[in-house]
């Protein structure tokens, strides 16, 4: 679960049944406080059942938390084109990690050149990124950055 405060990004995940979890026990009960919340439980179809390919995916790009999350299978992201890595390379072995370079590299230069870009060059950039995305199979994903939960929370209202 990553729960969205402000700028960053409350995170926790661990590889065990959420049925049989400890911290989600404790997260119900005592979890951050957030505007925004991106929550996965995995049905493993790629790489094993370990610590290192449990979802959501966060790191940082442009001093801004990015999470993702996504439900599905990839056939063939390692041999696209369209989904190189750059210098962002996953730690575990899933094809949704994968994907979450992918987008990452794709997001470098919005996000590296000129701060914080525009919400509208966002969208567009996750559009075409998911259009891309379904040419490969099930294409369900969930994405936050830290800056539209922070807009969010500022405003009052969800983005």
């Amino acid at each position: 679960m990553a729960f969205c405060r402000g700028v960053d990004v409350a995170f926790f995940r661990e590889p065990t049944a959420a049925a049989d979890s400890a911290p989600v026990r404790l997260l119900e009960r005592y979890g951050p406080d957030t505007h925004l919340a991106i929550s996965h439980i995995r049905h493993a179809t790629w790489g094993a059942v370990q610590l290192s390919n449990t979802q959501p995916f966060v790191r940082a790009l442009g001093g801004t938390a990015h999470v993702f999350a996504h439900n599905g299978y990839l056939t063939g992201i390692d041999s696209s084109h369209l989904f190189g890595l750059g210098s962002d390379q996953p730690i575990g072995e899933t094809d949704s990690e994968r994907a979450f370079c992918a987008l990452l590299k794709r997001m470098r230069g919005l996000w590296c050149s000129t701060g914080v870009p525009a919400l509208q060059a966002r969208m567009s950039l996750l559009t075409d990124f998911a259009a891309d995305l379904r040419t490969l199979g099930t294409a369900n994903f969930l994405y936050a950055d830290s800056v539209v939960s922070q807009r969010s929370s500022e405003e009052g209202e969800l983005i």
